[in-house]
């Protein structure tokens, strides 16, 4: 069931919002890059991509 996990987009789309929420950026951007190669949904697609934007420019700024 663990394995199962780790290949569900939206396990590591509410992993990389977590991280996003306490500031730890860096594992925010990796969680949002993993959810991206595996979701299949166009407009999940664009939203996780709009939200690893978001917490790019504040990694390379900060």
């Amino acid at each position: 069931m663990f394995a199962v996990r780790y290949s569900y987009h939206l396990f590591h789309a509410t992993r990389a919002d977590l991280f996003r929420r306490v500031g730890a950026l860096e594992e925010a951007k990796r969680s949002y890059t993993r959810a991206l190669e595996l979701v299949t949904n166009d407009s999940e697609r664009r939203f996780l991509e709009r939200r690893l934007r978001e917490v790019q420019p504040n990694i390379q700024s900060g």
